[in-house]
């Protein structure tokens, strides 16, 4: 007779887990066993959609226009109020204008210094342009204009009026012009009896005409100090008599650079009807201001312009500038200050931050309520902090997830990163192109989703510059200046970039099926099934199973699918997961179900990884995966210590 027993043996219950939700993308700074469901090992060429699904490939490229020199070196938009739009780029010595799809036409006027990058800033129906080594120019949507540098001013002669004494007073004279000012003179002086001048002891000061000019600063009076005293207006008169009437402004010192022709600089913006300049290779830690609204581009004290130095001593210079609502964000390579007007007119600088700077001038960008950028640390925001005062602006890092990608920067070329934000009714993206190790042009973007708030991959991006451009259909436009050649070129549009396909990749976690939050990477497990679902796949798409990190265990292409009625192995472009099986449809819902059924893979952790090999285009909507766990206390014989 049979032995009985009055017991059931039962096998442990199946494992399960799903996925249907990588809204949080790439996380690459732990390892894949240790990320979270709704994150991936590695996203590339790939985006985001709706809650989190993946798109595979990204959306794809084209060329805006015909390729015109080796490099474009800005790109900026135009719109007149007559209600004409340009668009307009930077090439070589030359500022060019889109004409057609065939077409840059040159505008002549002036000839920059090659291969600089050009930065520009539009305000009464002018773009002005500035690269940090020619004058200021501006463009008004027929010409350039360009601002021709005059003469030094000459040396005052101090005349005393009184009794001769032991106190010398000083004097240095500046040339104006219609948009800056001369260095200043060589100082004339005169020694009087008495501190302090009065309407009848004083020093009457003359000085010969500058050719062009339109008036003379007068700075002053003691040796050393010569700060801002008064403006005379005209160029004939040469006269100016001290009589202690004018207090010298500390604020403004004489320059000791001329600025006839404008300011230098390499960074341009608009602020409160004001044009403002930094990047002065003179004075790297200035930046300067015009009179602004009839007298836009007026930089000179006595029009109402001037300057503010930021720190001058700390060792660094200005590397960009942004208007962040009522305010200009000023950055240098390690802190952060906000410049901002009193309400009686006077310039104030504040420290923000004295830890974190801007290392990369066109990695600043306007985000909603924030202004993201590159700080050597990796990509930060900076913004209003909630539960602060509405004014108080506070940092905060936003790269963890892909420091380690922050990293393969090339240090040479981490200055040349440039950042853009393309908003529409499906994306929020910020792309920020960058030159990997090796290189030596752009060529790699990381993308940051705002809508999802994660990070992925990006190739073929050669994203010098940047800009948006509406059309006068009011069609949008997201387009790059290109840092290896002379094409413009626009993003997010179509499926393959400029007639080539993509090659879109990812991998997701490796997964232990422990419970919740927690791994279970410590325990041996079969894997039986594993089911995909996604939306109107086409073409070969590669799935691979990589068990415990490193070994695969499996590859195929998903497109071969064994139904559960008996069909034996077919090939079906389109497998719609309802109850006829294998007819087509053409809705955007269309679904198909892929299952591998008992692979009998035994293994710690299982990793899918999907590869759609340069052809293939599908949307992953869902991963199930099943599982029969081994006894806990199973172990291989080279894991077990003796």
């Amino acid at each position: 007779m049979a032995r009985k027993y009055d017991f059931k043996i039962q096998d442990p219950p199946f494992l399960h887990a799903k996925s249907d939700k990588w809204i949080r993308a790439l996380n690459i700074l732990v390892s894949a066993t240790q990320i979270q469901n709704n994150e991936v090992a590695e996203m590339t060429d790939c985006q985001l959609i709706e809650d989190g699904k993946i798109q595979c490939p990204r959306d794809g490229q084209a060329y805006y226009g015909a390729t015109n020199g080796s490099r474009v070196t800005g790109i900026f938009p135009l719109y007149l109020s007559s209600g004409t739009r340009q668009l307009l780029r930077t090439v070589g010595t030359t500022l060019q204008k889109y004409t057609n799809a065939t077409t840059w036409t040159n505008i002549a006027g002036y000839a920059y210094t090659t291969g600089l990058n050009t930065y520009g800033a539009t305000t009464h129906d002018k773009l002005y342009l500035c690269n940090g080594t020619d004058p200021l120019t501006y463009y008004d949507g027929t010409s350039i204009t360009s601002f021709t540098a005059i003469g030094s001013a000459n040396t005052p002669t101090v005349t005393r009026t009184g009794t001769d004494g032991a106190y010398t007073y000083s004097y240095k004279i500046t040339a104006i012009t219609a948009v800056g000012e001369s260095a200043g003179s060589t100082a004339g002086t005169q020694t009087h009896s008495v501190a302090a001048l009065t309407t009848s002891n004083y020093m009457s000061l003359s000085w010969s005409a500058t050719t062009s000019a339109v008036g003379y600063n007068v700075y002053g009076r003691k040796d050393a100090k010569w700060y801002f005293m008064a403006y005379v207006d005209g160029n004939t008169n040469t006269t100016y008599v001290d009589k202690g009437q004018d207090t010298p402004n500390e604020a403004f010192l004489a320059p000791v650079a001329d600025a006839t022709a404008g300011p230098k600089g390499k960074y341009i913006k608009i602020y409160k009807d004001t044009i403002f300049i930094a990047g002065d290779p003179t004075y790297p830690s200035r930046i300067y201001y015009s009179a602004g609204v009839d007298r836009i581009n007026d930089f000179t004290i006595g029009a109402g312009g001037g300057y503010i130095d930021v720190a001058v001593n700390d060792g660094q210079t200005i590397t960009a500038i942004e208007v962040f609502k009522n305010s200009l964000v000023v950055w240098k390579e390690d802190s952060i200050y906000q410049f901002t007007f009193t309400t009686s007119g006077a310039p104030t600088i504040v420290l923000i931050n004295n830890s974190v700077g801007c290392i990369a001038p066109r990695s600043v960008v306007t985000v909603e309520n924030d202004v993201y950028f590159l700080s050597r640390r990796g990509v930060f925001t900076i913004g209003n902090e909630p539960g602060f005062s509405f004014d108080v602006l506070r940092t905060n890092e936003l790269s963890a997830k892909v420091r380690s990608d922050i990293k393969t920067i090339d240090p040479a070329y981490i200055q040349n990163v440039s950042a853009t934000y393309t908003s529409d009714a499906n994306k929020n993206l910020v792309i920020f192109s960058y030159t990997p190790s090796g290189s030596t042009t752009n060529s790699k973007a990381l993308i940051y989703d705002r809508e999802r708030l994660g990070w992925y991959r990006w190739t073929n991006i050669q994203a010098n510059c940047w800009t948006k451009f509406i059309d006068s259909s009011g069609a949008v436009h997201f387009l790059y200046g290109d840092d290896a050649s002379g094409y413009v070129k626009e993003i997010l549009i179509g499926s393959n970039d400029f007639g080539s396909a993509i090659h879109g990749y990812f991998y997701l976690r490796a997964e232990s099926f422990g419970k919740g939050n927690m791994s279970n990477i410590s325990q041996w497990k079969i894997l039986k099934d594993v089911s995909i679902v996604l939306r109107k796949p086409s073409g070969s798409i590669s799935l691979s199973i990589i068990t415990d990190g490193v070994t695969t265990s499996y590859t195929n292409n998903v497109g071969t699918v064994a139904p559960t009625i008996n069909f034996a192995h077919y090939v079906f472009k389109k497998f719609l997961f309802k109850t006829a099986y294998g007819t087509g449809v053409s809705s955007a819902d269309e679904l198909s179900l892929r299952t591998v059924k008992n692979t009998n893979i035994e293994a710690k952790t299982f990793q899918l990884r999907f590869d759609n090999n340069s052809t293939a285009s599908f949307v992953l909507l869902e991963i199930d995966m099943t599982a029969k766990p081994r006894n806990e206390r199973y172990r291989h014989s080279e894991e077990l210590v003796f």
